[in-house]
């Protein structure tokens, strides 16, 4: 690799994701290795709440005036908008108090959005009724995003159904 280029309407410095790219300038090139840091800095991006950021990437190769041929590798960044949470609610729930419940969800007002926590927080959740006896219980994400996705409210809706009880073990 000759040269490696990271640009776009990229609002995160480099410093802050170039210690965990895998295709480093004057080591050999290698595409797998270049669709790692492609996906690398996505899923950083996305962890900071900017939930549509995609990279690309394209490699530029020199004319093969000497061996090694050397490889320009660009990743072009595309960061879309940061989405902030601007509130978070619990309904449905009468078997678990909010406040447990709360303690489960990992988004938090004025925090980035981050599609992987809201996934999390609804398992947490499943998983704190089905520890209860509630095995149908279903916790489902509900999101309302702002005009410009600028800020979305998450709402997590309970449906606890049936309590299930142990009546003997044989």
């Amino acid at each position: 690799v000759a040269a490696y280029e990271i640009s776009g309407n990229a609002s995160l410095p480099l410093t802050e994701f170039a210690t965990l790219l895998r295709l480093v300038e004057g080591q050999p090139f290698s595409s797998s290795r270049l669709d790692a840091d492609v996906s690398t800095i996505e899923e950083l991006y996305h962890r900071r709440g900017f939930a549509s950021a995609r990279a690309v990437s394209a490699i530029e190769v020199a004319t093969p005036a000497a061996v090694p041929i050397p490889v320009i590798a660009r990743v072009v960044v595309n960061e879309g908008v940061r989405t902030m949470v601007s509130g978070v609610r619990v309904a449905g729930n009468q078997a678990i108090g909010d406040p447990v419940l709360r303690a489960k969800v990992l988004l938090q007002p004025g925090a980035p959005y981050i599609p992987a926590q809201v996934a999390a927080s609804r398992n947490a959740m499943e998983t704190a009724y089905q520890d209860l006896g509630y095995q149908a219980a279903v916790v489902e994400p509900r999101t309302e995003f702002s005009e410009g996705g600028t800020r979305v409210d998450v709402a997590f809706l309970v449906q606890e159904g049936p309590r299930v009880f142990v009546d003997r073990v044989l």
